[in-house]
């Protein structure tokens, strides 16, 4: 096994760049020099190969193959991390696995206020996704125009559209969920008004983030008004509903 500190093998290698194919692959050194360093150059590692695969498929190979040898995998998305996240080790012993190909946007699904993206697309060109459809993707950082959806999420990242000076805010856009590890970290109240005959939300869905909130100890106002649909608190909006 390969402990972080091991070459790694050059038939390894060769079995990497054939699951990879023509151009899923970087390993001449002035190719691969820009995935070495940190942003801010303050780390710098080392690696023989860079995959880019280009589906979900061949992401699954690359890491079948380097668990099966004992090769660590370094992810590497825009590359803004401020630790060193996406840098690889000095050792040379680790590749590192690009996304930067994969940046399709699958679907826009403007009914649920919902978008289907791969990791690799850029955080600008999600907004850009979202604008299409006159909706807003809510999500705004200094680096939107290199970080990657994928690094977002992994690292947890993102900042809300809204001014600093708030205490709490209304999340208007997309799902509700009932996983007490993505709720966990939620420290501001929360305020949720829901539409009894909203069709992309369910009245059960509802249910079932209330009771996650409740389970968490978390400090949250649930409503949900009968006979009303999908975003009738909006004031600006064709489904406003004063009464409810």
């Amino acid at each position: 096994m390969n402990t972080g500190m091991t070459p790694i093998r050059a038939e390894t290698l060769a079995e990497l760049r054939e699951l990879l194919g023509p151009g899923g692959y970087l390993d001449a050194v002035a190719d691969i020099e820009p995935f070495l360093t940190d942003h801010r150059r303050l780390y710098r590692g080392a690696t023989p190969l860079v995959a880019l695969p280009d589906s979900t498929a061949r992401v699954a190979g690359v890491v079948r193959l380097c668990a099966a040898a004992g090769i660590g995998i370094v992810p590497h998305g825009g590359n803004t991390s401020y630790c060193g996240g996406a840098t690889p080790r000095e050792s040379g012993t680790e590749i590192v696995l690009s996304l930067r190909r994969m940046k399709r946007i699958r679907k826009i699904d403007a009914l649920n206020y919902s978008l289907t993206v791969e990791a690799g697309c850029v955080l600008g060109e999600v907004q850009r996704a979202a604008e299409s459809a006159d909706r807003l993707f809510p999500m705004s950082l200094g680096s939107e125009g290199s970080c990657t959806i994928g690094g977002n999420l992994s690292t947890n990242a993102g900042a809300q559209l809204f001014p600093d000076a708030l205490d709490a805010s209304v999340i208007y856009y997309g799902q509700v969920t009932d996983d007490e590890d993505k709720l966990r970290p939620v420290s501001a109240p929360i305020l949720g008004l829901f539409g009894a005959a909203d069709t992309g939300i369910s009245v059960e869905s509802v249910e079932g983030f209330r009771g996650a909130l409740e389970r968490l100890s978390k400090d949250h106002e649930i409503h949900i008004y009968p006979g009303v649909g999908h975003a009738f608190a909006n004031p600006t909006g064709q489904n406003y509903n004063a009464e409810a």
